[in-house]
Parts: structure tokens; sequence; C-alpha cells
């Protein structure tokens, strides 16, 4: 059956296991997952298509800067996530210096709440 590209999520179209339809993606809404959850998404990502690399489904060198870009993005969502009011930039360098400086100044606190 052809589903329509775009749609209302409805209580029809919700399902009980990830593994059958209808196949979709969920934009804008409930669906926006904060830094850290898009980080572990990236990170599955670039995990999936190395897993390809090794079961020889794919060739490596064909997908390596889109594994490298995810494994990347991967980290800059974790950094952004993990820090309070983290800088808008895609400069990992800068995101790092600011993730020191931000465990520098959270330590005492970071460390009271286990």
């Amino acid at each position: 059956m052809m589903r329509p590209l775009f749609e209302e999520p409805t209580v029809e179209i919700e399902r009980e296991d990830p593994w059958v339809g209808p196949k979709g993606f969920m934009l804008g809404g409930w669906s926006i997952p904060t830094r850290s959850e898009m980080a572990k998404q990236y990170l599955e990502a670039a995990d999936a298509l190395v897993d390809a690399i090794e079961e020889n489904e794919t060739e490596d060198y064909r997908i390596a800067n889109p594994v490298l870009f995810l494994y990347r993005h991967a980290t800059e969502m974790t950094l952004k996530g993990i820090m309070y009011s983290a800088p808008k930039t895609h400069d990992l360098s800068r995101l790092a210096d600011d993730f020191d400086s931000f465990i520098k100044d959270n330590a005492a606190s970071l460390s009271h709440r286990g």
C-alpha cells in the first residue's frame, strides 16, 4: 500500500514493533530528539556503516567520508548535550576548549550529584 509522503501522525500508524510497518520518519513536534539522543543516532548510523564495511556489503573507500562525518557529528552533539549552554559552532576545537572550561567550572557541583 502506498502512503502519502507527508501525513499527520495518528493512532492508526503507531506500531508496537519497530520492525514492522508502516515505515517512515517523524519530523518536528514530539519527535525532536535531544542533543544527546541525536548524538546516539549519529553514532549508531556510523557504526551501522562500519558494520556494512566489515560484512563486505560496501567498499570502505565509498563511504569513508560519511562515516567520519557521522562520528564527528556524534562527538559534536555529545559535547553540546553535556554543556548547559553550548556555543552555536561546529568547531570541535572550540567545543573541546569550552568543554574543558565547563568541567573545570562545574567540577564541584558535578561531583555532588552522585
